[in-house]
């Protein structure tokens, strides 16, 4: 009930030039907005988010801002929009040398390839990803990876592959005691 408002905070903050505090604000309602969904009211806040953001020369949090727009976009079925939000988190990440940034990004370029019906592109930004999660020591991203690569090998109709990750990713939650 109070998502206009806060919708007008962020127009304000970014107004008064309080740019940490737009694109933090940005980042706080990201868990509620992932849960509720409104994402065709959130175009304009992720653009002063973004905006804000690079006022304050953060690059991570650029990214961050790209990966959320990203999303939303995808959610919307913008597949080229997302793509494009994705390449630019992605850059971003490398540039910084953040590797779970990178990873995510990847994931998301992943999802999106699979959203536009490319599982053999979402193939290979999920392998990417997961190899990543392995390197920096994230147990719990490489099996949702292996999960994601599941998804993508039953949606490219090769379910003996799908069935060996998925089991596989199955075995690593267990391992990790994730209820995922």
């Amino acid at each position: 009930s109070e998502f206009a408002g806060l919708l007008a905070v962020i127009e304000l903050a970014h107004g008064e030039g309080l740019h940490d505090k737009t694109w933090q604000l940005c980042e706080a309602l990201w868990g509620w907005l992932v849960y509720r969904r409104p994402y065709q009211h959130w175009d304009n806040a992720l653009t002063l988010g973004l905006a804000s953001a690079h006022a304050c020369g953060n690059r991570r949090a650029q990214a961050r801002m790209h990966i959320y727009a990203g999303f939303a976009n995808l959610y919307l079925e913008r597949h080229d929009q997302a793509r494009e939000q994705f390449v630019q988190a992605l850059s971003l990440d490398r540039s910084e040398g953040h590797r779970l940034g990178e990873a995510t990004a990847l994931e998301n370029l992943g999802l999106a390839s699979l959203a536009a019906g490319d599982p053999g592109g979402a193939l290979g930004f999920f392998t990417q990803a997961q190899a990543i999660h392995e390197q920096i020591g994230q147990p719990r991203g490489a099996a949702l990876m292996i999960r994601r690569i599941g998804a993508a090998h039953a949606n490219a109709g090769q379910y003996q592959e799908a069935i060996s990750h998925l089991q596989d990713a199955r075995r690593r939650f267990a391992d990790l005691g994730d209820p995922y």
